[in-house]
């Protein structure tokens, strides 16, 4: 039986550093793989600068909409990281 609580608690180690990020954090850590990616693994497009205008307005739109649920979450003076108590349920906002 304690071998098989120990195979579980290996298998989740690498999770618990997830959980510890704050969420938006993931989402920009994701944004930075793939730009990575893209970096590695050029796509040529019809109109490259179509494709950046249009993939900046996105980032905007999302980095300010996770820069809303941030403040949100600070101005009612609760965690934003899973796995930690919270203060109080946000209902409000980006939600």
């Amino acid at each position: 039986m304690t071998e098989n609580n120990d195979r579980q608690i290996n298998v989740r180690a690498p999770f618990r550093l997830l959980i510890r990020i704050p969420v938006p954090w993931v989402f920009i850590l994701g944004y930075l793989i793939g730009a990575g990616l893209s970096n590695l693994f050029p796509f040529s497009a019809r109109s490259p600068v179509l494709f950046k205008i249009c993939g900046a307005a996105l980032f905007l739109i999302g980095a300010a909409l996770a820069g809303w649920g941030l403040y949100v979450f600070h101005k009612a003076h609760t965690t934003t990281v899973p796995g930690k108590i919270s203060t109080q349920v946000v209902t409000w906002g980006p939600y």
